[in-house]
């Protein structure tokens, strides 16, 4: 039967060795599903107790054919899954004959998987079978809380998975745009100051191209460190891409903006990157914009004001700022 891992299932396994452990060690079968523009229901990932349960379905039974899931089971998340993703609350099923291999009734458990800034499509499911003698409520309640908070556990991992880039721990592009957004908006509705640095480091390529690119991974990392050290709480760190990095600075004037961009310039040139037997020493160009209400209509405005600065100040020599972009 083909292995249904994806990319996510992978990266968490990876990242996060708890996920690893429940995911991979877990006797109950595990699987996560996505509902499609269309509505209809993939597979995204199968455990390997649920692998395990498909293939004597397959052998035994009959009754799936290689790669797909019981066409009884099917019914059961189609019905299921769009009530899980409107409610956005766990649900808990039981159900008979979902494999034609076994008699035995089956609890099924969903669980919806949490996305930013919009409703999730994601839903983490997992099966067991009902023992033939009856249980008391205490334990099935017991049981469906503990394996809710197994769940709950991964679907919180999944959530910073979705936010956080993975070298850096910094906000991904998406969601730094995403809450750069609403405090674009607030501070327009508060008439409050909002600045923005852009930066990236000088002659990156020559640091891919002569020392390999898990050298440049690691000034890449050293610039996210700083930037999480001498920045403020509220602050908003993301990495937009390579090694262009981004900051918002809520409530910040130009003339503070310049001096937090300074104290970042400054901090990175004065730290050498090490890695093996090279020692690199790296420079930022930085670009500042400040909201201007009457001609920034939108947050991309405020960048593109940004990302000019960056420009201007590596074709002036890097390693440096311009005034605040007016």
């Amino acid at each position: 039967m083909p292995k249904h891992r994806s990319s996510l299932t992978e990266r968490l396994e990876r990242k996060w060795p708890f996920f690893r452990h429940v995911w991979s060690s877990h006797t109950a079968p595990m699987f996560l599903v996505s509902q499609r523009l269309d509505g209809g229901l993939s597979v995204d990932g199968l455990n390997p107790a649920m692998e395990a349960l498909l293939a004597m379905d397959q052998a035994v039974g009959g009754g799936s054919r290689s790669g797909s899931l019981p066409s009884a089971l099917t019914r059961a998340l189609d019905a299921a899954v769009p009530e899980c993703l409107q409610q956005q609350s766990s649900m808990s099923l039981n159900h008979s004959e979902l494999f034609s291999h076994s008699p035995h009734t089956w609890e099924l458990l969903l669980i919806p998987v949490a996305e930013p800034g919009r409703n999730g499509k994601r839903v983490f499911c997992t099966l067991s079978k009902v023992a033939p003698e009856r249980r008391s409520q205490e334990e099935l309640e017991r049981l469906v809380a503990e394996r809710t908070r197994e769940l709950e556990a991964a679907n919180r991992m999944l959530h910073e998975l979705a936010v956080k880039d993975t070298l850096t721990d910094c906000y991904n592009r998406r969601h730094l745009t995403h809450l750069a957004v609403r405090e674009f908006q607030q501070a327009l509705a508060r008439a409050q100051p909002l600045s923005v640095i852009m930066m990236d480091i000088d002659h990156f390529k020559h640091v891919n191209d002569h020392h390999g690119h898990a050298a440049g991974d690691a000034a890449i990392r050293q610039v996210a460190v700083v930037c999480q050290e001498l920045l403020r709480e509220g602050d908003l760190l993301g990495r937009f891409g390579g090694d262009e990095f981004v900051v918002v600075l809520p409530s910040v004037s130009e003339q503070q903006a310049e001096q937090v961009a300074e104290r970042l310039r400054s901090r990175v040139a004065a730290l050498p990157v090490y890695w093996k037997q090279v020692t690199l020493h790296i420079t930022l160009s930085l670009g500042i914009a400040t909201l201007l209400p009457d001609r920034d209509s939108s947050l991309d405005d405020l960048f593109y004001r940004a990302d000019m600065q960056l420009l201007q100040a590596k074709q002036r020599g890097r390693n440096r700022f311009l005034p605040v972009a007016k």
